[in-house]
């Protein structure tokens, strides 16, 4: 048997039946690092990865709302989406760059093709 340092946060019940378990790792802490709220084991590593793309954004909302009002719902949903560079994506992307004045050359994510087989295929033809 598994020993796993996630808690059971909820389940999604539907005719007597569970249907969804949730579980994780919450950690609640004050500006000077007090535990306020703790479930599960705190100190369990994981990767967060897209977990924090809407906390991150969030953190940086003032500032982009005051420095870049053209910016639209749609460049804060890509900016919190892991996506597949489809065409609207890359569009998408595009407008946030000429919003920012941001080059290609400043970004620092490696270039790689689209997990969406049709998708990468179709870049790979376009050179």
């Amino acid at each position: 048997m598994h020993s796993f340092s996630w808690a059971q946060l909820y389940s999604i019940e539907r005719s007597g039946k569970t249907e969804v378990t949730v579980a994780g790792v919450i950690s609640v802490v004050d500006g000077n690092a007090n535990t306020l709220l703790e479930v599960g084991d705190a100190d369990y590593s994981l990767w967060t990865r897209s977990c924090l793309k809407a906390w991150q954004l969030l953190a940086h909302l003032p500032v982009l709302r005051v420095n870049y009002p053209q910016l639209q719902p749609k460049h804060f949903a890509l900016m919190m989406s892991s996506h597949s560079a489809e065409e609207i994506h890359l569009k998408t992307l595009d407008e946030i760059s000429d919003i920012g004045k941001v080059s290609q050359e400043k970004l620092q994510c490696p270039a790689t093709y689209p997990m969406a087989q049709a998708d990468r295929i179709h870049l790979k033809d376009q050179g």
